[in-house]
């Protein structure tokens, strides 16, 4: 239930160390990062391990993504580069990307930089959705008509190539079931390391 991910979420979040104050607290004291919009409802600064919400009550939405930042910095940055190359294949590219892109370009001048962060917002909004409905097969159902259709083409043309394959929505999946199931079993506090939250490259 939304209630028992929300409970999970806090637990999971203040056993990191991560404080949850109003965005209107916030803003006494800290500057908005990078990639925040001044209106935003809820915002993570890994760099002082901050989830902040307008009113500081974030709905259920606001406060897996955020807690996600927290997730994905902290984890171990190799998976997470895989994970990153492949995103571009998802729902929540085609959806949410261009915004993004737009948000970020005023920010930054390095077009690799941009892409970066784009890549691991997205990479959160992909993970969020599947923490709130694992049971969501969608996103999923549609990728693999995609790949049945691929498979025929494939068929009839040996030499057909084509960069989106199952492998890497299947990998993408089952990086969110982990952290589901670790979060569940109040065991993913034990992968994101303090380490990692440092080096994060969401950091200002």
């Amino acid at each position: 239930t939304h209630s028992g991910l929300e409970s999970l979420l806090v637990n999971f979040l203040q056993s990191i160390g991560v404080s949850l104050v109003s965005i209107e607290q916030y803003k006494q004291k800290h500057a908005l990062r990078h990639g925040v919009h001044p209106d935003a409802n809820a915002l993570a600064d890994i760099a002082n391990k901050i989830v902040a919400i307008r009113n500081g009550k974030a709905t259920v939405e606001e406060l897996t993504e955020e807690a996600v930042h927290f997730i994905i910095e902290g984890w171990n940055q190799s998976e997470i580069e895989r994970l990153l190359n492949n995103i571009h294949h998802t729902k929540e590219w085609a959806e949410h990307s261009d915004a993004y892109f737009a948000m970020y370009d005023k920010q930054y001048n390095n077009p690799e930089q941009i892409d970066q962060m784009v890549r691991r917002e997205i990479l959160g909004k992909f993970v969020a959705n599947r923490l709130r409905a694992p049971q969501e097969s969608r996103t999923e159902q549609e990728q693999n008509l995609f790949n049945f259709f691929l498979r025929k083409l494939q068929e009839l043309f040996e030499k057909f190539r084509t960069s989106i394959t199952e492998k890497h929505t299947k990998e993408l999946q089952g990086f969110s079931n982990r952290i589901n199931t670790l979060l569940r079993n109040d065991q993913l506090q034990e992968f994101v390391t303090e380490e990692n939250l440092q080096k994060s490259s969401m950091l200002p």
